[in-house]
Formats: structure tokens, sequence, C-alpha cells
């Protein structure tokens, strides 16, 4: 018999910079790879390439990941990537029967990757419910608030395996909407491992690149370039720290250039934005840093947020000033260099 695949299932299209949510899907299917999984990351492939019928004829073929992916998520050789070719008009017209949740739920996986799949991992509702119905245990990941209430018939399945979040909060807002407590484990989020390796040498670059004066202090932010997130609290901060170098890393272009703006509009002279940074880049910035910034304002995201950077900020070994967030409250007592 063939062996069979842990499957992660994502309906995004990669590589997409500036998207935490597809870091953190791609984070796990590799990590699965490391350990031995026969693994593959499966998603959506749009636009002119998916214009391929043999690929909506013959689409199990796992291939090595392109070049991209390896250098912007810093993937190691053992994952493989499948691209479920999405063709015009899927997602354009007729979105209630025609989208990529029902081409990959009702077509795709029941004809051909079902009956290949050991287990199937995805924060893709839809993908763990047609999973199941088709006798493939699950490991479903829930990170967010929804108003829905899970189907009985479902969440108490026994090869629904188990549920993960990573905050209490959502556990509970989870129960409420009908899923079973016991299946409910609550896990922080994973960086890639790439992080725990050390880049002096990188790191020495970024300072001299960066900083006017090498006894000035470097202060560095990674991450989505939103109000929320506290992107604002740091450069108002920044104009009452002229010693201080603040550089900004991350944030979809239009969000760069509306920063941009405000901090050309408010004259500070001490904050650069540095766009989004492949791993390979970004961990030399995090080391070469004094101090890394995890601000967040508070309010219902800060309930429910998946602090994937915190866990890269931890693997730099720099020290971290953080806002107090619900699901980093268990970090306090840690003895970790974490300041609130």
């Amino acid at each position: 018999m063939k062996s069979k695949y842990y499957i992660y299932f994502s309906r995004n299209e990669v590589p997409e910079v500036a998207a935490a949510h597809l870091i953190s899907d791609i984070n796990r299917a590799n990590a699965a790879a490391n350990i031995g999984l026969n693994s593959i990351f499966v998603c959506l492939e749009k636009g002119v390439k998916a214009f391929n019928p043999i690929s909506w004829l013959f689409p199990f073929w796992p291939k090595s990941p392109e070049k991209d992916l390896l250098e912007i998520y810093s993937l190691q050789d053992k994952l493989k990537v499948i691209r479920l070719s999405m063709p015009w008009p899927i997602d354009k017209h007729f979105k209630k029967y025609l989208n990529s949740g029902s081409m990959a739920t009702k077509y795709y996986f029941p004809l051909y990757f079902f009956k290949k799949t050991k287990i199937i991992h995805t924060m893709d509702f839809l993908m763990a419910e047609a999973a199941i119905k088709h006798n493939v245990p699950v490991i479903y990941e829930h990170e967010h608030y929804e108003e829905k209430t899970f189907p009985k018939e479902i969440v108490e399945n026994p090869l629904l395996k188990v549920v993960i979040t990573p905050a209490d909060t959502v556990k509970e807002h989870l129960v409420k909407s009908g899923m079973p407590s016991e299946k409910i484990k609550k896990m922080h989020i994973g960086f890639n491992n790439s992080f725990l390796i050390r880049r002096d040498d990188m790191a020495n670059d970024w300072r001299k690149k960066l900083l006017p004066d090498p006894e000035s202090k470097l202060l560095v932010y990674s991450g989505g370039l939103y109000k929320f997130k506290g992107v604002d609290l740091c450069i108002d901060i920044a104009s009452q720290l002229p010693d201080c170098v603040f550089a900004l890393a991350g944030g979809k272009e239009e969000d760069v250039v509306k920063y941009q703006e405000i901090i050309k509009r408010k004259s500070i002279k001490n904050v650069f934005l540095l766009k989004y940074l492949p791993h390979s880049e970004l961990t030399g910035l995090l080391q070469a840093a004094d101090v890394l910034l995890h601000p967040h304002l508070s309010g219902k995201a800060a309930t429910f947020t998946s602090p994937l950077k915190f866990f890269e900020y931890l693997a730099s070994g720099t020290s971290i000033v953080a806002s107090e967030i619900e699901p980093l409250k268990g970090f306090k007592d840690k003895g970790l260099a974490i300041n609130y």
C-alpha cells in the first residue's frame, strides 16, 4: 500500500508577503515535514497559471517548493507543495455556486486527495467538514471569533481529533458555539526554526546601515502596519526619543506608503520603514536590535490575536517590550525579558 500523506490545506494563494496567517499556515506544514511526516502543503492557484487543463484532471502532483517559497518562508527541502488550479470564473461570478471552497471540497479532494490522505490539518472548517464526511481524520485550528453554530454531527465525530486555538477567550467562544470542550487544546503559534540560527554578520550590517552612531539604540518592530497593532504608538514614541532609531519591518505596499506620509507629515527623522523582509533578512534584523517592540492596542483583537512575531522575537534572544494582551499573559511569570 502506498504511503498516505499529512496534508495542510489553506484556501489562499502563496506566496503573499505581509500575510502572517499564511506564514503560520506554511510553518505548520513545514514543521510536519521536518519531523518526518509525508507532508504536503495544498493551496490555491489563480490567474493565468490556473488555465492548465492537465492540472484540473491530474491535480495530485506533489512538487518541491519553488525558489520564491523557499526564500520568503525559509522552508527546508522536505516539504512538498500542490497548487489547486482555480481558473476564471471561479470566485468571480456566481460565487454561491462556483467558488474555490466548493471546488476544493466537492471536486479536487473527493476525487483525488482524500484517498491518499492520512490526516487533514486546516483552518478551513468547510474542508474539515468535507474530510470527516469522507472518513478522513482532521486537526482543525480556529484563531478568531466567528458567529456560527458548529454542526453536532461533525464536531462530535471521533474523526475530529483536536481543535487548536491560541487563547482561552477563543476557546470559551468555541464551546458556546457547540464545540466539545474536551477536544479543544490551547497552543501557542510556532515559528520557523531559521530564527534560531545566529546571524552575527548580518546583525552587524543592519546596525551599520541603520544607526548614525554606534552608541545609538536600535528598536525594531516586525509585523503588519496597522493602528490596532500599535504602529502609530511606535511612531509617536519615536518622536519623543530622537536619539534612538526605530525600524519597522513588514506591511503591505499601500500601508507602507500610508505610514511614510504620516512620518513625513510629522517630520520624524528616526523611523525607517523597511517593508516586508524575507525570513533570511528578518532574523538578522531581530538579532541586531537592542529592544524589540510588541505593542498592541486594547480591544477585541487583543483578546484573540496570534502573536507570531512574539515567538520569533523570543528566538532572537533580544529583550522585548510588549503590551499585555490575553494570549501572552501566561508569559508574565516565566522569567523572560519582557516588560509590560
